[in-house]
């Protein structure tokens, strides 16, 4: 039986622009905005690409990068500089296996970037399957990729010129890509990732990927997964949502899946996209542009559609309702002092230690003088 919010136990580099062709798209049906989808090759001259199978290396990493973004503004309040959603392929993946879903998220006011990695995409030289390996060298791609769009969007002339925010960057990852912005985001091995958020849809997980370490610190996270996926069972997802810092949360997608929950390109989309398209802008929206209301409900008709919906909740909100009170953080103090059971409040107890620090309590403060609880 699916459970909801409240069921759960809480709520320097060189780079080389080699081409630019651009052509328009419509939007979706039922949308008005005209959707530009583009493609730029960056070459980053710092790091080699190694040898895979018959393909000898090159000197360089060569990057081709499609792009997804409003032709004009989407609303009075939607237009540029957009956010940016940077997105990374999985293990034969390509960026045109994302356009559909691409276009959908462009259409809410959002630029969207999906780069080809060297080595893993499914027209690599020599072959994905033996590029595996390759895949260390990901994280360290996304992080070029955000550098050069953050710099076309500041070069006069430039057809990219005031089109992103790269400070408004959420890194999305599918299976492999999930690995990837993993690694990028929740752990040491390339330094913190200059991440507003996180989404691992159908994603492989490691408890120290690429031999980097855990962190404690890292944006608020998304997870998204099919319930039905045969290649990553959905019962490692929620293991892996366990070993995120807050705020993060969790969507099965039912009947759902590895690839098709994004890679589907049918219109109208299938159901499996249709949830987790919806799911993602919710989440954009909800954390990039403070519409809280949006998210959670959004999350709430997919709880009563049948999906998985695990959020915990967040420090200090001892009625489970978003938001927290006066009330409830002189509970959490209550509970702290020993005055009141931990049962009376148990998201006080952030870290769910069984024991409130006077730092979990700072946080609920925090919250309170916020007005919603973060994603």
């Amino acid at each position: 039986m699916p459970l909801s919010r409240s069921q759960t136990r809480s709520r320097v580099v060189a780079a080389v622009v080699v081409s630019l062709a651009t052509f328009v798209t419509p939007a979706l049906a039922g949308t008005t905005p005209t959707i530009v989808t583009s493609e730029r090759v960056f070459v980053d001259a710092s790091r080699t690409t190694r040898a895979n199978n018959t393909f000898p290396g090159a000197p360089d990493r060569t990057l081709r990068v499609r792009l997804w973004y409003p032709a004009d503004c989407v609303a009075d309040d939607r237009c540029p500089p957009y956010p940016l959603l940077l997105m990374a392929h999985g293990f034969g993946g390509l960026p045109e296996k994302f356009d559909a879903l691409a276009t959908f998220i462009a259409s809410d006011g959002y630029v969207v970037a999906a780069p080809a990695f060297p080595l893993t995409n499914q027209n690599a030289p020599g072959g994905h399957i033996s590029g595996f390996s390759d895949v260390e060298e990901q994280p360290q791609d996304l992080f070029f990729v955000l550098g050069e769009l953050s710099a076309a969007s500041q070069a006069p002339g430039d057809e990219l010129e005031g089109l992103l925010d790269a400070a408004q960057t959420v890194a999305l990852g599918h299976s492999l890509g999930g690995l990837t912005v993993l690694a990028w985001a929740h752990t040491d091995c390339c330094g913190q990732a200059p991440l507003r958020g996180v989404i691992l849809v159908s994603s492989l997980s490691a408890s120290n990927p690429f031999g980097a370490n855990p962190i404690d610190t890292g944006p608020p996270t998304m997870i998204i997964h099919g319930t039905s996926d045969a290649l990553i069972p959905f019962t490692l997802a929620e293991p892996l949502l366990e070993t995120l810092p807050r705020p993060r949360a969790l969507v099965g997608v039912q009947g759902s899946g590895h690839s098709e929950l994004l890679e589907s390109q049918a219109e109208p989309p299938i159901p499996a996209r249709d949830a987790t398209q919806r799911a993602i802008v919710a989440f954009l929206d909800g954390l990039l542009r403070h519409d809280r209301s949006a998210f959670d409900g959004t999350l709430d008709e997919l709880a009563a559609e049948g999906h998985i919906v695990i959020q915990p909740s967040c420090a200090g909100d001892c009625e489970d309702d978003g938001t927290v009170s006066i009330v409830d953080v002189v509970l959490s103090v209550r509970v702290a002092l020993g005055d009141a059971p931990l049962e009376d409040c148990r998201p006080v107890d952030d870290d769910e230690s069984s024991d409130v620090a006077v730092t979990e309590l700072i946080t609920a403060v925090a919250n309170l003088l916020a007005g919603e609880c973060p994603l």
